[in-house]
Protein backbone atom coordinates (compact mmCIF):
# COMPACT_ATOMS: atom_id res chain seq x y z
CA UNK A 1 0.00 0.00 0.00
CA UNK A 2 1.35 3.42 -0.88
CA UNK A 3 2.40 5.94 1.76
CA UNK A 4 -0.41 8.38 0.94
CA UNK A 5 -3.07 5.74 1.59
CA UNK A 6 -1.36 4.63 4.78
CA UNK A 7 -1.21 8.23 6.02
CA UNK A 8 -4.90 8.61 5.20
CA UNK A 9 -5.76 5.47 7.19
CA UNK A 10 -3.81 6.75 10.20
CA UNK A 11 -5.56 10.14 9.98
CA UNK A 12 -9.03 8.60 9.65
CA UNK A 13 -8.50 6.33 12.64
CA UNK A 14 -7.03 9.14 14.73
CA UNK A 15 -9.93 11.42 13.77
CA UNK A 16 -12.47 8.73 14.57
CA UNK A 17 -10.89 8.20 17.98
CA UNK A 18 -10.82 11.96 18.67
CA UNK A 19 -14.29 12.81 17.34
CA UNK A 20 -16.37 9.94 18.73
CA UNK A 21 -16.77 8.26 22.08
CA UNK A 22 -14.75 5.11 22.69
CA UNK A 23 -17.69 2.71 22.19
CA UNK A 24 -18.62 4.24 18.83
CA UNK A 25 -15.03 4.21 17.64
CA UNK A 26 -14.71 0.56 18.69
CA UNK A 27 -17.95 -0.45 16.90
CA UNK A 28 -16.94 1.29 13.67
CA UNK A 29 -13.48 -0.24 13.59
CA UNK A 30 -14.76 -3.71 14.55
CA UNK A 31 -17.22 -3.43 11.67
CA UNK A 32 -14.31 -2.72 9.32
CA UNK A 33 -12.48 -5.80 10.59
CA UNK A 34 -15.56 -7.97 10.08
CA UNK A 35 -15.88 -6.78 6.49
CA UNK A 36 -12.23 -7.64 5.87
CA UNK A 37 -12.77 -11.29 6.88
CA UNK A 38 -12.30 -13.67 3.89
CA UNK A 39 -15.44 -15.64 2.90
CA UNK A 40 -13.41 -18.76 2.06
CA UNK A 41 -12.07 -18.91 5.61
CA UNK A 42 -15.61 -18.46 6.91
CA UNK A 43 -16.78 -21.51 4.94
CA UNK A 44 -13.84 -23.52 6.25
CA UNK A 45 -14.42 -22.67 9.93
CA UNK A 46 -18.17 -23.36 9.59
CA UNK A 47 -17.36 -26.81 8.24
CA UNK A 48 -14.91 -27.45 11.11
CA UNK A 49 -17.57 -26.43 13.66
CA UNK A 50 -20.20 -28.66 12.04
CA UNK A 51 -17.86 -31.66 11.94
CA UNK A 52 -16.63 -31.33 15.55
CA UNK A 53 -18.32 -32.95 18.53
CA UNK A 54 -16.77 -30.81 21.29
CA UNK A 55 -15.47 -27.27 21.57
CA UNK A 56 -11.94 -28.62 22.18
CA UNK A 57 -12.21 -30.83 19.09
CA UNK A 58 -13.24 -27.81 17.03
CA UNK A 59 -10.38 -25.72 18.44
CA UNK A 60 -7.84 -28.46 17.77
CA UNK A 61 -8.97 -28.65 14.13
CA UNK A 62 -9.10 -24.88 13.87
CA UNK A 63 -5.55 -24.61 15.24
CA UNK A 64 -4.37 -27.17 12.67
CA UNK A 65 -5.94 -25.08 9.89
CA UNK A 66 -5.23 -21.65 11.38
CA UNK A 67 -2.17 -21.71 13.63
CA UNK A 68 -2.84 -18.47 15.60
CA UNK A 69 -5.76 -20.11 17.45
CA UNK A 70 -4.49 -21.57 20.73
CA UNK A 71 -5.78 -22.85 24.04
CA UNK A 72 -3.85 -21.16 26.85
CA UNK A 73 -4.66 -22.05 30.48
CA UNK A 74 -8.14 -23.19 29.47
CA UNK A 75 -8.90 -20.01 27.50
CA UNK A 76 -9.11 -19.46 23.75
CA UNK A 77 -6.46 -17.09 22.41
CA UNK A 78 -5.64 -15.90 18.91
CA UNK A 79 -1.96 -14.96 18.84
CA UNK A 80 0.08 -13.25 16.14
CA UNK A 81 3.82 -12.68 16.64
CA UNK A 82 3.53 -9.61 14.37
CA UNK A 83 0.79 -7.38 13.04
CA UNK A 84 -0.63 -8.98 9.89
CA UNK A 85 -2.91 -6.16 8.79
CA UNK A 86 -2.09 -5.34 5.17
CA UNK A 87 -3.62 -1.87 5.55
CA UNK A 88 -0.81 -0.74 7.85
CA UNK A 89 2.00 -2.96 6.58
CA UNK A 90 5.20 -0.95 6.58
CA UNK A 91 4.02 1.68 9.06
CA UNK A 92 6.02 1.64 12.29
CA UNK A 93 3.57 0.11 14.81
CA UNK A 94 3.84 2.95 17.29
CA UNK A 95 2.84 5.41 14.52
CA UNK A 96 -0.59 3.73 14.23
CA UNK A 97 -3.38 5.00 16.53
CA UNK A 98 -4.04 2.36 19.20
CA UNK A 99 -7.77 2.41 18.40
CA UNK A 100 -6.88 0.73 15.11
CA UNK A 101 -6.56 -2.62 16.89
CA UNK A 102 -10.34 -2.72 17.29
CA UNK A 103 -10.39 -3.62 13.61
CA UNK A 104 -8.52 -6.83 14.48
CA UNK A 105 -10.93 -7.49 17.34
CA UNK A 106 -13.72 -7.39 14.74
CA UNK A 107 -11.83 -9.76 12.46
CA UNK A 108 -11.36 -12.30 15.27
CA UNK A 109 -15.03 -11.91 16.31
CA UNK A 110 -16.05 -12.63 12.73
CA UNK A 111 -13.84 -15.74 12.63
CA UNK A 112 -15.76 -17.22 15.54
CA UNK A 113 -19.14 -15.90 14.41
CA UNK A 114 -18.67 -17.58 11.05
CA UNK A 115 -17.89 -20.84 12.84
CA UNK A 116 -20.51 -20.81 15.59
CA UNK A 117 -23.26 -18.62 14.17
CA UNK A 118 -23.10 -16.52 17.36
CA UNK A 119 -21.48 -13.22 18.19
CA UNK A 120 -18.87 -13.84 20.89
CA UNK A 121 -16.87 -11.49 23.11
CA UNK A 122 -13.28 -10.86 22.03
CA UNK A 123 -10.77 -8.85 24.03
CA UNK A 124 -7.45 -7.48 22.81
CA UNK A 125 -5.05 -8.42 25.60
CA UNK A 126 -1.90 -7.09 23.93
CA UNK A 127 -1.10 -5.69 20.50
CA UNK A 128 2.08 -4.63 18.83
CA UNK A 129 0.52 -1.28 17.90
CA UNK A 130 -0.16 -0.70 21.60
CA UNK A 131 3.46 -1.54 22.45
CA UNK A 132 3.09 -5.25 23.25
CA UNK A 133 5.41 -8.04 22.13
CA UNK A 134 2.61 -9.68 20.10
CA UNK A 135 -1.04 -9.34 19.17
CA UNK A 136 -3.07 -11.53 21.55
CA UNK A 137 -6.85 -11.73 21.64
CA UNK A 138 -8.96 -13.69 24.15
CA UNK A 139 -12.19 -15.26 22.88
CA UNK A 140 -15.08 -16.28 25.12
CA UNK A 141 -17.37 -18.82 23.47
CA UNK A 142 -19.38 -19.10 26.68
CA UNK A 143 -19.08 -22.90 26.46
CA UNK A 144 -16.74 -25.19 28.41
CA UNK A 145 -13.91 -26.56 26.25
CA UNK A 146 -14.93 -30.17 26.80
CA UNK A 147 -18.64 -29.54 26.34
CA UNK A 148 -20.43 -31.09 23.39
CA UNK A 149 -21.27 -28.63 20.67
CA UNK A 150 -24.81 -27.27 20.71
Amino acid sequence: MDETTQAWIRQVVAGLAEQTDEATCQRVLESCGRRCFPPALGAKVRALWQEATTVRGFLDELHAAFDPVQIVDGAIHVVYPQCHCEQIDGIPPLDVPSAYCNCSVGWVRELFKQATGRDVPVEALTTIVRGGPECRFRVDLGIALDAPLP
